[in-house]
């Protein structure tokens, strides 16, 4: 185990007890872009039976960087990214929203391996090339953690929870989806233009916010800033829906922004309802 290695293991370990006493605190790291490959599509860009090579293990057990790269084509521009393995079921390939929009695709927030009515494109290694019917997204935010570390925590797969990060940019990052198991370890994922705009270098341990419970099923819902993942029968207050919540919905792929008889739409919000096909 070299240097690096063993001071996350640490950190993990005091992160772990810290959070037994309520001191909830987690290591937040930044995602650069990247495409995860099937292994049919690994054999299209880079030969029959081929095996990728690992460059460096990742923070997540059994995930590497590896040596390959592959280029993205659309017909605004080309983009290369780094190969992460292992090979999975289903190409994918996460961008920020800034990299989408240079490239001229709809950006899409999914959390990865949901990948149903998103974007496709063409991805080339020289000659060779692969067109994508879906596959790119944004990703929602993420925490991991392993079964023991959602335990000291108190916090269960599938919950929604805020990341509280200090700083000359004070900011607060809602609707952080919990995913924890096997496979997982502590540490919390953002993409670049979210860590840019908060000033935040990979590692700062950010404050967990405890913002609700809510089953696997609610996650996409849940992703939507303010909307609520199904009807309750509970009376609730009136929520103002504003012209960002409905570009949120549709930059997360939704076609409705549900709401209830007596919440505030703004006419902003009418207004880009309607340019962008959202039904209210």
């Amino acid at each position: 185990m070299n240097e690096k290695a063993l001071r996350t293991l640490v950190e993990r370990i005091v992160l772990t007890e810290l959070a037994k006493s309520g001191e909830l605190l987690v290591p937040v790291n930044s995602s650069n872009r990247h495409i995860h490959l099937s292994q049919k599509d690994a054999e299209r860009l880079f030969g029959a039976g081929y095996t990728l090579k690992k460059m460096r293990d990742l923070a997540q057990p059994g995930q590497y960087a590896c040596e390959e790269r592959v280029m993205l084509e659309t017909p605004k521009g080309k983009l290369a990214l780094r190969v992460v393995g292992p090979v999975r079921k289903e190409t994918q390939i996460e961008l920020s929203f800034t990299e989408m929009i240079k490239l001229g695709i709809t950006p899409m927030v999914r959390m990865s391996g949901d990948s149903v009515g998103t974007p496709g494109g063409v991805i080339g290694n020289g000659d060779r090339k692969v067109t994508l019917e879906r596959g790119i997204m944004v990703a929602a935010r993420h925490l991991h953690m392993s079964a023991d570390q959602a335990k000291a925590y108190g916090l269960m797969n599938g919950d929604i929870v805020s990341l509280h990060a200090q700083g000359i940019r004070d900011t607060v990052f809602n609707n952080v989806i919990v995913r924890c198991g096997d496979g997982h370890e502590l540490e919390a994922h953002i993409d670049k233009d979210e860590a840019n705009s908060a000033a935040l270098s990979d590692g700062t341990l950010c404050r967990i916010v405890k913002q609700s419970a809510q089953p696997q099923a609610a996650q996409t819902a849940a992703v939507m800033p303010g909307l609520p993942a199904k009807p309750s029968q509970e009376k609730k207050e009136r929520r103002l829906i504003t012209e960002d919540d409905v570009k949120a919905a549709h930059a997360a792929g939704y076609s409705t922004v549900p709401h209830d008889e007596n919440d505030i739409i703004t006419p902003l919000a009418k207004d880009a309802a309607w340019e962008l096909g959202i039904a209210l």
